[in-house]
């Protein structure tokens, strides 16, 4: 049966977000993630001056991000957080970043839609 669009998009959220969490229970997978977020410079400042290396450095670190909120997202059994000690307290305070945007974002979805999200 074909599925609509939106139900197609939820399907591959729900099994990206199963394979990461899949992924960041074994240690070599945590060992790929966080290579993973090291290469993005996901906890490294922007500093550059030139915009169009600045764009691209920021580009790169958003991919970091979304990454990391996608384990965030996954991590119902907090599974994730392993991961985020690799880090120390920088991915812990990510963490914390990471679920108060989430809350957010809820809040806003229910303000929006009137809870029927």
């Amino acid at each position: 049966m074909i599925k609509s669009k939106e139900e197609l998009v939820q399907l591959w959220q729900n099994q990206d977000k199963e394979g990461l969490a899949r992924l960041s229970e074994t240690e070599d997978g945590r060992a790929f993630l966080c290579r993973l977020l090291v290469e993005c410079g996901t906890f490294e400042a922007i500093h550059e001056t030139e915009p169009a290396e600045a764009a691209w450095l920021e580009g790169r670190r958003s991919i970091g991000l979304w990454v990391l909120n996608e384990l965030e997202a996954a991590d119902n059994e907090r599974r994730g957080a392993k991961l985020l000690e690799c880090f120390g307290a920088a991915g812990r305070f990510l963490g914390m970043i990471l679920r108060r945007q989430a809350d957010k974002k809820t809040s806003m979805e229910v303000l929006v839609n009137g809870g029927d999200k």
